[in-house]
């Protein structure tokens, strides 16, 4: 592979190759469209429910609780309620051939751009387990990459696959019932 610059965007498992952020799903908030409300940023491309807003973080503080939402309150919550979504970025990130890329560490903080420069797998821990989907931008993305989720180390057992193209995000789309 020749040199690349993979611009990874904020939003955020296990990916192999070329990854970045992960957006998790809320099963609950409002119906309403809260999309320039969201919480911790947005992506660059349009998303297939509402970003979590209209609440704040007025609960009680639960230090035990790995959920980034568990102080977050929605006025009147119903069972009926859209899905809502947010990003969420990586806890710890680490490759199998860090040769293999430059600024790794940078997919965990607010400006990712790594360059990847050879054949190799990134990992990124986000140290809880979630309904998400994960996504990375990379406006010169040669393909051949394949992303995967895992409560593990490894690839999950039928959840590889080559991602789907947004403009220049790239979705591991797995329950097409997710994607309207």
């Amino acid at each position: 592979m020749t040199r690349e610059m993979i611009k990874l965007g904020m939003i955020a498992v296990v990916a192999l190759a070329l990854l970045s952020g992960m957006v998790m799903l809320a099963s609950q908030g409002l119906a309403t469209d809260t999309r320039d409300q969201a919480i911790w940023g947005r992506s660059p491309i349009p998303e297939p429910y509402a970003y979590v807003g209209g609440g704040s973080f007025s609960g009680p503080a639960v230090p035990e609780s790995p959920d980034p939402l568990v102080a977050y309150r929605w006025p009147n919550p119903r069972a009926a309620d859209a899905l809502e979504i947010y990003l969420l970025k990586p806890k710890a990130v680490s490759a199998d051939k860090p040769e293999s890329f430059d600024n790794l560490q940078s997919l965990a903080d607010n400006t990712p751009n790594v360059t990847v420069k050879g054949e190799g797998r990134i990992m990124l821990d986000f140290g809880v387990e979630s309904g998400a989907w994960v996504e990375f931008d990379s406006p010169d993305c040669p393909g051949g990459v394949a992303m995967s989720i895992s409560e593990y180390n490894e690839p999950g057992v039928r959840k590889t696959r080559a991602p789907v193209k947004h403009g220049n995000t790239y979705r591991l789309e797995l329950n097409k019932a997710l994607y309207p």
